[in-house]
């Protein structure tokens, strides 16, 4: 989606023109993606593509920074507070009969 914004705003005048190369080059990096997978499938064959892919991602499992949470945990995880998200009630300070 940020790429198609830039070349919006990077072609204005030729929204159109620009929309159709960027989808053909879209489309383009998919086709060479399968036709470059297909042969090497072709040349080693599935149960080693798929050995080795597991492979790969047993060694990144185990790669520094695997643990890295994602952003958005990262980002709701700082804005917890001791008692719960900040700004929110906790339901034993709140409520009717609680002043």
């Amino acid at each position: 989606m940020t790429l198609q914004t830039w070349v919006m705003t990077a072609a204005p005048a030729n929204a159109e023109a620009a929309t159709a190369v960027y989808c053909f080059v879209f489309n383009l990096a998919i086709s060479v993606g399968v036709a470059a997978g297909g042969l090497v499938v072709d040349a080693l064959g599935l149960p080693s593509v798929l050995w080795r892919g597991a492979g790969a991602a047993r060694a990144a499992d185990g790669a520094p920074g695997a643990g890295v949470r994602p952003l958005n945990a990262t980002i709701a995880i700082g804005r917890m507070g001791r008692d719960g998200p900040k700004g929110l009630p906790t339901g034993h300070d709140e409520g009717p009969g609680s002043r």
